[in-house]
């Protein structure tokens, strides 16, 4: 039997969880992402897949409450449960906000639809 895990977790002062909600047999309540920082600008770690108005809403208000604002997006690998909500995640703020994750030849090669500023390990 599974034990309920909230929809938003603050695991500790600069670490904040918010599950997918993209429910499956392999990723359970669905990927998690993460909103990282203690001041007013925070980086976002992975945005999901093809995001629901509720994982929106959850992440929206979240930052509301914490009275901060996503300044970043940080993508640890190109998985689509990673990658696929960029654009919908970017539109919770005002600005262009950039976009990390590690190059990937085979991939980039594809128009994905977002600009991305690649790093190396």
């Amino acid at each position: 039997m599974f034990f309920e895990i909230p929809t938003v977790s603050k695991l500790i002062q600069s670490i904040i969880r918010v599950l997918g909600l993209s429910q499956g047999p392999i990723i359970l309540k669905g990927t998690n992402t993460y909103i990282l920082g203690t001041g007013s600008n925070r980086t976002f770690v992975d945005t999901r897949d093809e995001l629901s108005n509720n994982y929106i809403t959850h992440v929206s208000n979240k930052m509301k409450e914490e009275k901060s604002t996503i300044s970043q997006i940080f993508i640890t690998h190109w998985h689509l449960d990673h990658t696929g909500g960029v654009e919908k995640i970017k539109s919770l703020v005002e600005k262009n906000i950039p976009v990390y994750k590690v190059p990937e030849p085979n991939i980039d090669k594809k128009n994905t639809g977002s600009n991305f500023y690649y790093f190396k390990w």
